[in-house]
């Protein structure tokens, strides 16, 4: 397990092309600068409740192959973008900014018929008629969290 839990990231941070083998605790983390998880792989279940990101994160080709739990998290510096959710992707109570989209976000289509697989947004975000946020779509994964298809709005 990969623990940061209360950790303070003071300046611009990579863990870009990082193989999470395991869980990995992010808890209570505060980004106060640019932060990557360019082409990271988490193969455990993640967890960044009540993560601070005071920039936007680079999620970009990032893949969460189990849960992602973002619980009152705050996105002040921009939402996530490009990542893959194949399994659960709890986001309850997170902080985004007004008109917050999450462009290039793919998640399992599974969710929609198997309860199993929890994919959860604050009230206020502002869903498409699709139950994603802006800019997400729904995709269908493999058993190991690689996107096999993305599926029409």
């Amino acid at each position: 397990m990969a623990t940061f839990e209360n950790a303070m990231f003071g300046a611009t941070t990579s863990f870009s092309n990082t193989l999470f083998h395991y869980d990995a605790v992010f808890a209570f983390a505060v980004f106060e600068d640019a932060i990557s998880f360019r082409s990271a792989r988490f193969q455990g279940d993640s967890y960044f409740k009540w993560t601070s990101f005071d920039a936007p994160p680079d999620l970009v080709g990032t893949v969460f192959a189990r849960g992602a739990y973002f619980q009152e998290a705050c996105f002040y510096g921009g939402e996530p973008k490009g990542a893959s959710f194949a399994g659960d992707a709890v986001f309850l109570d997170t902080g985004f900014s007004p008109g917050a989209a999450m462009t290039d976000c793919l998640f399992n289509d599974r969710a929609r018929r198997d309860p199993g697989i929890a994919i959860a947004f604050p009230p206020d975000l502002g869903l498409e008629k699709t139950g994603l946020p802006p800019g997400a779509s729904w995709a269908r994964f493999d058993d190991k969290g690689n996107v096999v298809e993305v599926l029409p709005a």
